[in-house]
């Protein structure tokens, strides 16, 4: 039995004047504006809300000079830890040439004459070339079970 769609399942009617590429692009066109558009402007006072703020200043210098204070002291904060996040950034960097140039120093000593790098217990010639004068055996394919070279290997094995 075939299934068919309803309503709101994007029946051929629903999608029939509906222009897709078109939607699509104004969907990108919102992320752009929303992905890459500056944040918006910092509030500009109306002229009332700077006469007001003219106004609280004369009467508040005090407070300004506190207000001033905690900003520098903010200020010298923000940036000690500017300082601190280049400073361990630099150690970091330091660090990572330091291993690399120990790294090259290794290898490059390693290659010198004089500096003979250990070999490894296979690498011995009683170890190597080994098969070079005897032919590999094919295994041959017998239909017949009995007759198979792997019967004949079992039986030499584990009969005799």
């Amino acid at each position: 039995m075939l299934k068919t769609r309803k309503l709101g399942q994007g029946t051929s009617q629903e999608t029939a004047g509906v222009n897709f590429k078109h939607q699509l692009a104004l969907g990108e066109q919102d992320y752009r504006r929303k992905r890459f558009l500056p944040e918006p402007a910092v509030h500009d006072p109306t002229p009332f809300e700077e006469d007001r703020d003219e106004s609280l200043s004369e009467s508040d210098s005090s407070d300004s000079s506190d207000d001033e204070a905690e900003l520098m002291q903010e200020l010298e904060r923000v940036k000690r830890e500017r300082e601190e996040v280049k400073e361990r950034q630099r150690a970091e960097e330091d660090r990572q040439r330091a291993e690399i140039r120990s790294e090259e120093l290794l290898r490059s000593s390693a290659s010198a004459p004089g500096y003979a790098l250990q070999k490894k217990w296979t690498e011995e010639t009683v170890f190597r070339n080994q098969c070079h004068g005897e032919p590999k055996p094919k295994p041959r394919f017998i239909n017949d079970t009995v007759r198979s070279d792997f019967h004949k290997k079992f039986l030499s094995r584990y009969v005799q």
